[in-house]
């Protein structure tokens, strides 16, 4: 069996010190550009790979930096899912102890950009891997790229951006999710009934995207006649609510709406209050709120992305790649929504809760 390359090899062919070489490596500082761009060199002819399992068990844990929406604010619907997912896996694997170093921000790319330029910024040097959400604002870009230049891998939970280096995207199955929903509509009032059904949902972001584009798929393939309305609002509840109770008011020809986001489906409800219409609604993502409102039969139905699991996915193939240099078999892993309704709600929220204590 070939001799493996250790640190001390390339530190010997490059005339310098173990130390300097992992700086180089690293891309810590006190090393020159000329240098590092040198001993990289040498490292990659001699086909170095670093013994991270026993980097590991020498430092007694992997640091991973967690960048995801804040908890606390609007986004809670989907966020909390997102933090227990990943925090239930870190205190789950038995393996080996991993240091989260968090960093919440109220959602939007540019404030998520500034997030991972602080976490860069203050722990940048310690980090072994990221957890975060993909994206085009050049915060984003930027940070992702100082973390290529850092040779730190990354996976992206919910959302993609392909033109990254990522090591994977773990995400739900959008267009499934919108596929789903067409079909709940078109089995509660048949293909050849011309009723108009309204999505909503901030249709600027791909996942929400992708969501309506399956609706719209699903309706034309199976041969609905229903007509397909859609309204892009992701602002204020409140707002949001007045804007879709508009629609209702205008058109009685409305027969159901969708939303294609958790947050939305809340306005949805309170839009056919102010409405005083009662249509079939089927909104997004299981978390209390939503439960209530389908106990009290304002929801036919929701479509559950299922946030917890692609989070704990995530974190479970980032730190597998950390620790084992076990590389993911795709780069977009798919997390398949499932279609929660009466039926199966308690059962649902039982097994869930007992499984994972992720909603309440």
């Amino acid at each position: 069996m070939a001799k493996r390359t250790t640190l001390a090899d390339v530190a010997k062919v490059a005339g310098v010190t173990t130390m300097t070489v992992q700086r180089a490596l690293k891309g810590t500082g006190g090393v020159s550009e000329e240098q590092r761009s040198r001993i990289q060199k040498i490292a990659e002819e001699m086909d170095y790979h670093p013994n991270v399992m026993a980097s590991v068990l020498k430092k007694g844990s992997i640091r991973i930096g967690l960048v995801l929406p804040d908890r606390e604010n609007e986004n809670r619907y989907f966020a909390s899912c997102l933090w227990d997912g990943v925090q239930e896996y870190a205190e789950k694997n038995t393996l080996f102890q991993i240091q989260c170093h968090k960093y919440a921000y109220e959602w939007s790319q540019k404030n998520q950009g500034i997030a991972m330029g602080r976490m860069l910024q203050e722990c940048g040097d310690e980090l072994d891997g990221v957890i975060c959400m993909g994206g085009d604002d050049p915060g984003i870009r930027k940070a992702l790229a100082e973390l290529d230049e850092r040779k730190v891998p990354y996976v992206f939970v919910g959302m993609d951006d392909k033109d990254s280096r990522r090591l994977c995207c773990v995400s739900a199955s959008n267009e499934v999710a919108g596929r789903l929903a067409a079909d709940l509509f078109l089995c509660f009032d048949g293909k050849n009934e011309r009723g108009r059904i309204l999505l909503t949902g901030d249709f600027s972001h791909q996942d929400q995207s992708q969501n309506a584009l399956g609706f719209e798929k699903e309706v034309k393939e199976r041969g609905g006649a229903m007509e397909i309305l859609k309204l892009s609002s992701f602002g204020d509840i409140q707002e949001t609510s007045r804007s879709i109770a508009q629609f209702l008011t205008a058109d009685i020809g409305i027969s159901g709406v969708y939303s294609c986001s958790a947050r939305n489906t809340l306005a949805v409800c309170r839009a056919m209050e102010l409405a005083e219409r009662r249509i079939r609604a089927v909104g997004s993502d299981v978390f209390a709120e939503n439960v209530n409102l389908m106990r009290e039969g304002r929801l036919e139905a929701i479509i559950h992305k299922r946030h917890y699991d692609q989070a704990y996915r995530a974190m479970q193939i980032l730190s597998e790649y950390i620790v084992k240099k076990q590389k993911p078999t795709t780069v977009w892993e798919q997390v398949m929504p499932v279609v929660v309704m009466h039926g199966n709600l308690e059962c649902f929220m039982e097994n869930h809760h007992r499984e994972s204590g992720y909603l309440f």
